[in-house]
């Protein structure tokens, strides 16, 4: 990345983002929602136990999934930011970044 503070932006933003996955996963759920059918993606709701026992096997293993997330960022962001040029550190954080490319505050460059 050309900039450091391009860097805090970019993990800053990745880390508000797992931050509110872990909050959807510790929200307590209100249960089944009506709108199941086989197209899993339209109709997932993250109140939803049995939607987000599709997707992560259980709230622990999505919690578990978020710490390792989170660790990686940190990892990531500190190597990446010790220089001005790009790393493959870099390419790790716009690959979790692509991730979240639905969210607000996605920047198009973080793209991977």
């Amino acid at each position: 990345m050309s900039e450091d503070t391009e860097v805090v932006t970019l993990t800053g933003w990745l880390l508000e983002q797992i931050a509110e996955d872990e909050a959807r996963l510790t929200t307590p759920g209100d249960g089944r929602h009506s709108a199941h059918a086989w197209d899993a993606v339209g109709t997932f709701s993250p109140r939803c136990q049995t939607c987000l026992e599709a997707l992560y096997g259980s709230r622990q293993k999505g919690m578990a999934e978020c710490a390792a997330k989170r660790r990686v960022v940190e990892i990531a962001g500190r190597r990446s930011a010790r220089t001005p040029a790009p790393t493959p550190w870099d390419d790790i954080l716009y690959a979790l970044a692509s991730v979240y490319a639905d969210r607000p505050g996605f920047r198009e460059e973080w793209r991977a």
